[in-house]
C-alpha cells in the first residue's frame, strides 16, 4: 500500500502596505519573514506565511513599524528630528 503525499505548497501575496510595512510575496513554509517599514516609519514587523490545507495564509504581525517624529526645544532652539525608513 502507497500514500500519495502530492501537496503543492503555495504562495502568500505580495502585501504592499500592512501595519505599516511591505510584505514580499513568499512561499508558504512557515519561515519568518522582516516586514520592510514604510517611509516615515521605523520598528521591526515579522510575520511568517504558512499553508492550511491548500491555502497558504500571513499570520498574524508580531512587531510593529511606528511613525516617528521628535521635538527637541533646548532655550532658543528648536530642533526637529525626522527618521524615514
Amino acid at each position: 500500500m502507497s500514500i500519495n503525499l502530492n501537496i503543492k505548497i503555495g504562495n502568500c501575496p505580495l502585501i504592499e502596505n500592512e501595519g505599516n510595512a511591505k510584505w514580499e510575496e513568499t512561499t508558504s513554509n512557515g519561515e519568518i519573514i522582516n516586514g520592510q517599514c514604510s517611509n516615515g516609519y521605523l520598528g521591526f514587523a515579522i510575520r511568517s506565511c504558512i499553508q492550511l490545507g491548500s491555502t497558504s495564509n500571513w499570520t498574524s504581525i508580531f512587531g510593529s513599524c511606528n511613525g516617528i517624529l521628535f521635538f527637541f526645544l533646548k532655550k532658543k532652539y528648536c530642533f526637529i528630528l525626522l527618521f524615514f525608513s
